[in-house]
């Protein structure tokens, strides 16, 4: 357990040795699929580390998913620091196994230790940073923009050929996630697929044209001001 957590990639950025030291107070606990690990107003008991399994993390009204956790995620880590309760739920897609390393542990090395501490700012800032990204993407790219660019994110980072990339959860929930209807997300894997970018069998999906699929994910060219109209 100790181990497992202090490996976590989530946790990369901070020291190893207090880290371990921490993660030695940690438990895990089980959940079911469908089970709240977390429920908006909520207290954490400290920051949940994805261990096994997958993690919805989403608003309590309206269902929209804000982040899906894979096993090396975590989550709550501004609510420890800040005493506050959780302003989402967190719910287990598929039987999982969450490591959670106690606020009291985490404070205290906090608030005493400034090397690990710094770490802890630089955590927070790459999770701010990152949603600033994903708001972005939402409220500048349409619906096919938003779902190539997801797929994208899914391949290897290395190499640019053909792959075979699985969805980490039910097209109703990566709907949720792209923040577009399940009738829209499937048609537009079919548009993707006949056009020859990917091929869709369940949750496989295969991108057999990397460049195109980056292609369909920049915003279309504005006409130049001053350029006349067809039509």
């Amino acid at each position: 357990m100790k181990s497992a957590i202090a490996g976590l990639a989530a946790f990369r950025g901070l020291p190893r040795g207090p880290l371990a030291a921490i993660a030695a107070h940690a438990h895990a606990v089980s959940a079911a699929r469908n089970q709240a690990v977390v429920r908006a107003g909520q207290v954490l008991p400290g920051v949940l580390a994805l261990l096994r399994g997958s993690l919805k993390v989403a608003l309590p009204q309206g269902g929209r998913v804000l982040r899906l956790l894979r096993p090396g995620e975590s989550f709550g880590e501004a609510n420890v620091l800040l005493g506050a309760p959780s302003q989402l739920d967190v719910v287990a897609l598929t039987e999982s196994t969450v490591g959670v390393l106690p606020a009291e542990a985490l404070l205290g090395r906090t608030e005493n230790d400034a090397g690990f501490a710094l770490g802890m700012a630089r955590t927070l800032a790459a999770q701010v940073l990152a949603a600033i990204v994903g708001l972005e993407e939402n409220v500048s790219r349409h619906g096919a923009q938003r779902l190539a660019s997801y797929l994208e994110s899914l391949a290897p980072s290395r190499g640019g050929g053909a792959c075979t990339v699985s969805l980490p959860a039910s097209k109703t929930v990566i709907a949720a996630l792209l923040g577009i209807e399940k009738e829209t997300l499937s048609r537009l894997l079919h548009e993707l697929s006949a056009r020859q970018l990917i091929r869709v069998s369940g949750r496989q999906i295969a991108i057999l044209d990397r460049a195109g699929l980056a292609r369909s994910m920049r915003p279309a060219a504005a006409p130049a001001r001053g350029s006349p109209r067809r039509g």
